[in-house]
């Protein structure tokens, strides 16, 4: 009897072993993540100032268009205040301008003109003397008290003096038309140069307004905010600055993050498993996923709420397929990745000839390859 329950106990035995060894078991990466929502908002610092206010908390909803962070605004105001006082003046210049090219196309007559016109003024006394002495001349001829030459010499100088007269009339009109055309032209550039320096002066106020406007940093969409910079007024900020995150829809996301040494066996499509902080796995079940995104570089610095290894990290984005209740945006979870699926015999003895043990291979450095002998 007790070598029958010995050679029975055998016999379950080898049978167990044969079983553990040659059953599927799940070959995994565990890493820890944090639960992101479908579409995350990184709002930066525009340019150079001061925080003047925060109301916003972590973990609010906010909706679209509601600040989330205040900057200083005293300085672009200022600046707004001096630029509305430079264009009121711009356009007092410009009315000035336009009323003066008014009055100079009702009074055309400039002082310039004022010469030609004593001038023609002059000459036209003449022409009326030389004729008064032709009509004389010509009186006294008919009487025969002068003769014909001097009729002839009277009429000669009321010619000339007509001539005189007609040649500086348009002498006249040309210098009065050349001037007018000058006035008006430097009149029009004038009133251009003061709509120039106005137009200039409008942008002016509208990059002051526009730097007020963005000293309010808003929420793009409806969301939770998940991050603010800092809450103490007064903290300066440069451009660039990651200033808030806002998380736009549900928790549907995880990064997860896994060590150099696991990173390079991880796939895109690989599903994975996860346990959340927030919620107990045991009453309530696991969280499905898949993993559809790898990051190229490393992060040197993990995120909030993941633990430091001391060696860089990668990024793995996995999509939550299934999960028994909704998630926590900015919780933390424990992920294992599905590798592969294989008997455990396979994983205890792997093969050279393995594409994932040759892969674990080249992921170890030369220190791990070769290790140095023991010392003395």
């Amino acid at each position: 009897m007790r070598r029958l329950i010995l050679a029975s106990s055998a016999i379950v035995g080898v049978v167990l072993i044969l079983l553990l060894l040659f059953v599927p078991v799940d070959e995994r990466v565990v890493a820890s993540g944090v639960v992101r929502s479908e579409r995350d908002s990184y709002l930066y610092a525009p340019f150079d100032g001061l925080i003047s206010s925060v109301p916003v908390y972590e973990g609010m909803s906010v909706k679209k268009g509601d600040p989330l962070m205040e900057l200083d605004t005293t300085e672009y105001r200022d600046r707004l205040k001096q630029v509305e006082a430079s264009i009121e003046k711009s356009r007092e210049d410009l009315a000035f301008q336009q009323a003066r090219l008014e009055r100079t196309l009702k009074l055309p007559l400039p002082q310039e003109f004022w010469h030609m016109q004593e001038e023609l003024d002059i000459i036209r006394e003449r022409v009326l003397q030389a004729e008064s002495e032709r009509r004389r001349a010509a009186g006294l001829h008919a009487k025969g008290l002068m003769s014909l030459q001097d009729l002839e010499r009277a009429t000669l100088a009321m010619d000339l003096a007509k001539a005189e007269e007609a040649k500086l009339i348009e002498k006249s009109r040309i210098v009065e038309e050349g001037l007018e055309s000058r006035i008006l032209k430097e009149a029009t550039a004038e009133i251009q140069a003061a709509r120039a320096s106005l137009k200039a002066l409008e942008v002016d106020r509208e990059i002051a307004a526009s730097a007020i406007e963005r000293c309010t940093i808003r929420s793009p969409e409806d969301g939770v905010v998940t991050y603010i910079k800092t809450r103490r007024p007064g903290t300066r900020v440069q451009p660039g600055d990651d200033l808030a995150h806002v998380s736009h829809g549900p928790g549907t996301r995880v990064d997860i993050y896994a060590g150099q040494n696991q990173y390079h066996r991880v796939a895109v499509g690989q599903r994975v498993l996860m346990r959340s902080n927030s919620f107990d796995t045991l009453r309530h079940g696991y969280i499905e996923g898949k993993v559809v995104r790898l990051a190229v570089e490393p992060r040197s610095d993990p995120p909030e709420g993941i633990p430091s290894t001391g060696t860089p990290l990668f990024r793995v984005v996995a999509n939550v397929e299934k999960t028994p209740q909704d998630l926590v945006i900015g919780s933390t979870v424990e992920a294992k990745i599905i590798i592969r699926r294989a008997p455990l015999w396979r994983l205890l003895l792997p093969n050279p000839t393995d594409p994932d043990a040759k892969a674990d291979e080249e992921a170890r450095g030369p220190d791990e390859k070769n290790p140095p002998p023991p010392p003395d």
